[in-house]
């Protein structure tokens, strides 16, 4: 299975991703899911799309019109992590697991965007325009 997360952030409320994933038969279907610490699935509505652009791309194939691309929306709430499951419906053996650290993404958001991560974006940005000579 070969998979890429071309989009993983937090927006402040959510998180949202969206990637790629083709099973290594083309003909095959790709199921994605969410499972929580302990292993339990999230009820996430995961939206499937085709990515004939992947497809030709990695596999040289063009013209197919299966849904290898997928998106998501997740609240983080009090979880760690979650992790995503990509798994082809039939060869039971191709299969793909990514984790999701959710702590990290709401961390580095908050630091980001709260009053003291722009004041200190802020001195940052002041510092680079002075050493540069700018100022």
């Amino acid at each position: 299975m070969r998979y890429h997360i071309e989009e993983l952030r937090f927006d402040g409320e959510k998180i949202l991703c969206r990637g790629w994933a083709v099973p290594e038969e083309l003909s095959d279907r790709l199921i994605v899911t969410l499972r929580d610490e302990k292993e339990q699935q999230l009820p996430v509505q995961v939206e499937m799309s085709p990515r004939p652009d992947v497809v030709a791309a990695i596999c040289g194939v063009e013209n197919t019109s299966r849904d290898y691309g997928f998106s998501f929306t997740l609240a983080p709430e009090d979880r760690a992590f979650a992790r995503l499951h990509m798994n082809a419906e039939n060869f039971q053996i191709d299969h793909a697991v990514k984790l999701i650290e959710i702590r990290e993404l709401v961390s580095t958001w908050r630091k980001e965007h709260t009053f003291f991560g722009k004041l200190k974006k802020k001195r940052q940005q002041r510092k680079a325009e002075k050493a540069a000579g700018t100022r």
